[in-house]
């Protein structure tokens, strides 16, 4: 946050738990005692876990793909994670098997945009992009694109018309900057002429 300005939320998703559909529900964080749940090695979620949760047994694998076909061939009990993520994840590899049958009561990771901080202009076209982005245009990417380029193709249309007028904007500043810091070198030098001129 000291070099970066970041914009408004434009996608924020749970943790939940997903079993197979032939399976029990379990409907909450304390239903996975005793049991094994698949995890992502290495995240945040996983060292929560293994701090705040210990009766939970963990097995880790190396990417969620991984870990939700663990649970899919019926490896572990249940999976934990982000739902965009596995939910594209369970889709696009053919994973049907599976259902969300309960919530974790983490907080959502968010997800932002970030620019330079002395570009706050940029942050604001930003936010006014993500803005007119309607809640069922965001469903249709999530159901449709990678979660990683979410409001991305839209973000990258607007952002274009924008472009020009920004960095015009942003020439015109530095020009209008660098001026001013003419003019004050100039007063600087003709008040330290003024004073030897008294001595």
């Amino acid at each position: 946050e000291q070099f970066l300005s970041f914009s408004e939320t434009y996608i924020s998703s749970p943790y939940v738990i997903f079993v197979r559909e032939q399976d029990e529900p379990i409907l909450d964080i304390n239903g996975l005692a005793e049991k094994t749940v698949a995890v992502t090695r290495g995240v945040v979620l996983h060292d929560k876990l293994t701090k705040d949760y210990p009766g939970i047994r963990l097995a880790l694998f190396d990417s969620h793909e991984k870990a939700l076909q663990a649970l899919a061939v019926g490896q572990v009990d249940a999976y934990i994670g982000n739902l965009i993520v596995a939910s594209y994840i369970a889709n696009r590899n053919g994973f049907s098997n599976l259902q969300v049958t309960g919530a974790i009561p983490f907080s959502e990771p968010i997800v932002c945009m970030a620019n330079r901080k002395d570009w706050p202009e940029l942050t604001s076209i930003i936010n006014k992009v993500l803005a007119g982005i309607s809640e069922e245009e965001k469903t249709t990417m999530w159901d449709t694109q990678e979660p990683n380029n979410i409001c991305t193709t839209r973000l990258q249309i607007c952002l274009a018309k924008y472009t020009d007028k920004f960095f015009l904007f942003i020439f015109l500043n530095k020009n209008h900057l660098t001026n001013i810091h003419r003019h004050n070198r100039y007063i600087v030098k003709m008040e330290h002429c003024q004073i030897q001129k008294l001595f």
